[in-house]
């Protein structure tokens, strides 16, 4: 396939390396100079339990090219969708399929404003990546992808580009469970990535030193508003993601921790920023994750202070 990435981020180089190193044509779309020219160059440095090697691609920014692509994934921050959405409207023909692998809630309503919904596929994953330094990934443990046509068929396409996943070793299926497993997501995002931001440990470290039951009551709240919206998420899958998190991913530095870090802006707001919405417009108001937002919100608002 023909594939264009959206965002050479940790997740972005992890599924475009794969995705290339399995014979797929693949060009990296991104703003920085500094990735760009390393990829076009050195090509992704890629690191999983199969071992590190570096698989060679091209990338460049969003004007630069004018090819036709079978399939566009988006893995932006959620902040930068629609800048960088309006940045590759050229390339949004009538025939392009575009897949949302991103953290949050949201994404299919925005990507809709740009295409049609049957061009439009969701997906979720449950692998951590962590980059270090530009176009330099590594991902650890088993998990899986999971994808479904927006409107909630099954069709041929998205049957091929879950093929083409797993093919590159990122454990693909289509399935219309993927709603029940974008809020599954969210609500293990708002325990751990949250929880991680604030505090500036790592899941392992939450997960050890007394934050476990705090994630459990913010993954609860998330629930309960997903239930009442009539999606059948389960806070025991959640629960059991979180467990297997704290002691597999014991190292991992989430990507708002990782924001956090480098104090740029996190996607705070549409992860427990939009279950504190959602949960107020169902009348089921969600007070742990409000005050974890509000945390996260006044480290931002203090490192733009100091800068």
């Amino acid at each position: 396939m023909k594939i264009a990435v959206l965002g050479a981020g940790a997740m972005g180089c992890l599924y475009g390396a794969a995705l290339a190193e399995k014979g797929n044509d693949v060009l990296f779309i991104d703003v920085s100079e500094k990735t760009i020219e390393t990829i076009n160059e050195n090509g992704v440095t890629l690191e999983t339990d199969e071992g590190k090697r570096t698989v060679q691609a091209r990338a460049c920014k969003a004007h630069e090219t004018k090819e036709d692509f079978d399939l566009i994934i988006l893995f932006t921050k959620t902040i930068h969708s629609r800048v960088a959405l309006e940045s590759i409207r050229h390339l949004l023909n009538k025939t392009v399929t575009v897949l949302t692998i991103q953290n949050g809630l949201g994404n299919k309503e925005l990507v809709e404003e740009f295409v049609e919904e049957k061009q439009i596929i969701l997906g979720m994953t449950g692998f951590p990546a962590d980059l270090h330094g530009s176009a330099n990934v590594s991902s650890h443990g088993k998990s899986y992808t999971g994808i479904i046509d927006a409107c909630g068929a099954v069709s041929d396409n998205a049957v091929l580009v879950a093929d083409e996943i797993t093919k590159a070793g990122l454990n693909c299926k289509v399935t219309n469970e993927v709603f029940e497993y974008i809020w599954e997501k969210v609500c293990f995002n708002a325990a751990v990535n949250a929880l991680c931001a604030a505090t500036e440990l790592t899941v392992g470290q939450v997960g050890e030193f007394g934050g476990r039951e705090l994630a459990y009551k913010i993954a609860q709240e998330g629930i309960k508003a997903a239930n009442l919206k009539g999606v059948d998420a389960k806070f025991e899958k959640v629960k059991e993601m979180l467990n297997h998190a704290f002691t597999a991913h014991y190292d991992h530095k989430p990507s708002m921790l990782q924001d956090v870090l480098c104090k740029r802006q996190t996607e705070i707001d549409s992860i427990n920023g939009q279950i504190v919405k959602i949960a107020k417009e169902l009348g089921s108001p969600a007070p742990i994750n409000e005050t974890v937002n509000a945390l996260v919100l006044m480290k931002q608002n203090s490192y733009k202070k100091h800068d």
